[in-house]
């Protein structure tokens, strides 16, 4: 539990980029954790979260993505799907166009990791324009199979939560008749969620 004075000068250090990526994880994994045992409202996670949004490290990522998960069951009483999912945006507004899910080409393994990452969020947080264009990528390809492995989680995922029924239909059918675990397994948590 941190005392007003630390919180703060934590927060001042992920603003000015002087955590470390273990450090920015670490403070928003705890506060993350404080909220839930009550010791932190949900306002303090909230505002944190602002804090993160010129993030670019997967390791933090990863974290962002398990923390608005949490927060948003945290918050179902009263805060409503739509509220969150607009507010997710506004933490996911800079990743969204810095790793678009159409003609971003990944320097590293970092990058290909947070924009896999970034790219499920958005999805899940119906971003239009890159629901849009994951459905068009999903819609067009003739074998799914041979979707670039990097976006098919949020290709899978943009399908099962915001496609029509041809969409559905064709997951369950990959999910169904494929050989590939890893493939059945991107659409069983698509199909899941």
């Amino acid at each position: 539990h941190y005392d007003v004075a630390s919180y703060e000068s934590m927060c001042q250090r992920v603003q000015n980029g002087s955590l470390t990526n273990v450090e920015r994880c670490l403070l928003l994994y705890e506060t993350y954790i404080l909220t839930q045992s009550g010791h932190y409202t949900p306002v303090h996670l909230f505002d944190l979260l602002q804090l993160y949004r010129q993030e670019t490290s997967s390791a933090v990522w990863l974290i962002i993505a398990e923390v608005l998960d949490g927060l948003e069951l945290i918050t179902e009483s009263f805060v409503t799907p739509d509220n969150f999912a607009r507010y997710a945006l506004t933490i996911l507004s800079n990743a969204a166009a810095h790793y678009p899910i159409v003609g971003f080409a990944p320097h590293d393994e970092n990058e290909r990791a947070t924009h896999r990452i970034v790219n499920k969020l958005i999805v899940r947080y119906r971003h239009n324009e890159t629901v849009a264009a994951a459905l068009q990528l999903y819609r067009d390809a003739e074998r799914l199979d041979q979707l670039d492995g990097n976006i098919q989680p949020a290709l899978f995922l943009a399908a099962s939560r915001h496609g029509n029924k041809a969409d559905m239909t064709r997951l369950v059918h990959l999910h169904m008749t494929t050989h590939d675990a890893h493939l059945r397994d991107l659409a069983a948590r698509a199909l899941s969620s």
